[in-house]
């Protein structure tokens, strides 16, 4: 069976009787498990085609083809509705149902209005639930340089909630751009959160540089609202002096002098160097400074 998704778009009636024409709730029932016999495992596994947009997707079943179907319907509805169960319940479905099915849909789904990054986000997070090296396995290969990062990011982002070390070490295993630095440290920061010495001892086994200091400094501010005195340690103890440390101090100050103004004040009178300590007054004084009170008046006679 072939589906032209893109020629269907104002169509409606052509899919009645195959997607339960659109209504909210309906579902296509989840593929039946693959035989044992081989000759009926081959006829299953005979690719359907589904167009979708300029693309042409290979489907592994006609229950695969349904899924599709059915959410390419929801997404050209005009209904707010049918397009949020699609986000909802249908993508999550169908990742559920065939991952792989639903990753290559969402990679051919074309359109004029952006659905297509915030269907390959779903799968893509939904995906990684299940199983993270598939996920990013498929991220990985994508040819469009953007769109892979962008993947990349969603799966790391979404795995970190749980296994923040795994994502963080899936994204350092290539090379890096400046996106991905800092999506990097924003990854060390939630793993420190879980487990303080195993990120700050990741962070220390880096080349020295800036990449390096950077890290040092996320992994200490994510401590320094839970522990402002341990985090200042770790500014003054593992960097090294220059821009990255009193970017962290000035930074870790944010936090800190609201909590115990008096202790940040204490800290900061330590610093052996001049400037620093004097930014770091002028910073303390600014945090502290009662804010001007702005009265509005009544416009009009």
């Amino acid at each position: 069976m072939v589906v032209v998704v893109g020629e269907l778009r104002n169509d409606a009636s052509h899919w009645k009787g195959t997607r339960g024409e659109g209504q909210h709730g309906t579902r296509p029932e989840d593929p039946a498990p693959f035989s044992s016999d081989a000759a009926v495992y081959s006829k299953q596994m005979t690719a359907a085609s589904v167009q979708t947009g300029a693309a042409v997707v290979d489907f592994p079943s006609a229950a695969t083809e349904q899924w599709a179907a059915q959410i390419s319907a929801g997404l050209d509805s005009v209904r707010p509705t049918e397009r949020e169960h699609v986000f909802s319940d249908l993508l999550p479905g169908f990742v559920k149902a065939d991952a792989r099915g639903a990753a290559r849909f969402a990679e051919g789904y074309n359109d004029p209005d952006g659905t297509h990054v915030e269907v390959m986000r779903v799968v893509a997070e939904n995906w990684v639930r299940l199983n993270f090296d598939d996920a990013w396995s498929w991220a990985s290969r994508l040819r469009d340089a953007n769109e892979r990062d962008t993947m990349q990011s969603c799966i790391c982002f979404e795995a970190a909630k749980s296994d923040p070390e795994r994502a963080l070490r899936a994204l350092d295993s290539g090379d890096l751009d400046e996106r991905q630095e800092a999506i990097l440290g924003n990854l060390a920061q939630m793993w420190a959160t879980r487990d303080l010495n195993a990120a700050l001892a990741w962070a220390e086994s880096r080349s020295s540089g800036d990449s390096r200091d950077r890290l040092v400094a996320q992994v200490a501010l994510a401590e320094s609202s839970r522990a402002p005195a341990d985090a200042a340690r770790i500014v003054a103890e593992q960097m090294p002096a220059g821009g990255a440390q009193e970017s962290a101090v000035l930074a870790l100050l944010d936090v800190w002098t609201p909590q115990d103004p008096d202790a940040a004040s204490a800290w900061v009178a330590q610093f052996p160097e001049e400037d620093l300590r004097r930014r770091a007054e002028e910073k303390i004084a600014g945090i502290l400074q009662p804010q001007p009170l702005v009265v509005k008046l009544p416009v009009g006679p």
